[in-house]
């Protein structure tokens, strides 16, 4: 998952039918920040997965694709950007294993 310079991020929430969307340098580090619960909108519940991240070269780039992301308010649209083959994830994963995975593949 790692390689490039930014990813941006979409968390769902099944219990709450909610989507954070967010951007980050880092995404071990911003995992772990939800699952530390540090995020007061993301420790609403414990059951967010990741269902969508994209590598972009730029902090501008993630900026302005996690900004077209949020404006995008249809679950039609937000299913475009989970099915987008720029989705480096293919199926949903709890935070905790797709930290779990993030920190196998920066090990190889």
């Amino acid at each position: 998952m790692t390689g490039a310079a930014f990813h941006v991020y979409v968390l769902h929430c099944q219990a709450l039918d909610r989507h954070y969307v967010g951007q980050t340098g880092n995404v071990d580090e911003r995992l772990r920040f939800h699952i530390d619960k540090s995020t007061p909108y993301t420790a609403q519940a414990d059951d967010w997965q990741l269902i969508f991240l994209e590598r972009v070269a730029t902090r501008k780039d993630a900026m302005a694709l996690e900004k077209r992301i949020k404006r995008a308010k249809s679950r039609l649209a937000m299913a475009r950007y989970i099915a987008d083959d720029r989705n480096l994830v293919k199926a949903a994963l709890p935070i905790a294993e797709a930290l779990a995975l993030e920190v196998r593949q920066n090990r190889r």
